[in-house]
C-alpha cells in the first residue's frame, strides 16, 4: 500500500479535495434544503426573462454535467446533480423535482433538518390537485 502511494503522489491530494467538495456539498446542500420556501415544489410559477435567469441556467447545467462527472470520479455528483436540476428551466422540471422530493426518505431528511432551524416542513401535495387513491394488493 505505501508503494503504491509512492507511484502514485496524486491520489492523496485526489482523496482530500473529494473530502473538501463533499463537506461543502453537504454544507450547501444543507443551507439550500433549510432556505427554501415551505411550498416550493407546490408551486407553479413560471420563471421570470432577463440575465438572472440565464445566469442561472449555466450555473444549473455546469452543475449537472459536474455532478454527473461526480458520479463516476470523486465527490459530491448527487448533491451537484440536484442543485443543477433545481437551477435549470427545462419542460418537466417541476413534475421531476416532484417526484423526487416525495421519495419518502428524501422528504422526511429535509424535513427533519427544516425543523431543526425552525422552519415549516415542505409541502409535497397541491392542495388544488385530487390525490389519488392507494392502491393495494387485491383490491
Amino acid at each position: 500500500m505505501i508503494q503504491w502511494m509512492r507511484d502514485h503522489p496524486a491520489t492523496p491530494w485526489i482523496a482530500g479535495i473529494s473530502i473538501v467538495l463533499a463537506v461543502a456539498g453537504a454544507i450547501g446542500a444543507s443551507i439550500a434544503v433549510v432556505r427554501i420556501p415551505a411550498d416550493y415544489f407546490v408551486r407553479n410559477e413560471r420563471p421570470r426573462p432577463g440575465a438572472g435567469r440565464i445566469a442561472r441556467n449555466v450555473l444549473g447545467w455546469l452543475l449537472v454535467i459536474a455532478g454527473l462527472a461526480m458520479l463516476i470520479i470523486p465527490g459530491p455528483g448527487a448533491v451537484a446533480l440536484l442543485a443543477g436540476l433545481v437551477l435549470v428551466d427545462f419542460p418537466g422540471r417541476q413534475k421531476l423535482l416532484r417526484w423526487i422530493i416525495t421519495r419518502t426518505g428524501v422528504v422526511k431528511g429535509m424535513n427533519r433538518l427544516r425543523k431543526r432551524h425552525g422552519k415549516p416542513p415542505l409541502h409535497t401535495d397541491d392542495p388544488g390537485r385530487p390525490r389519488r387513491k392507494a392502491r393495494f394488493a387485491g383490491a
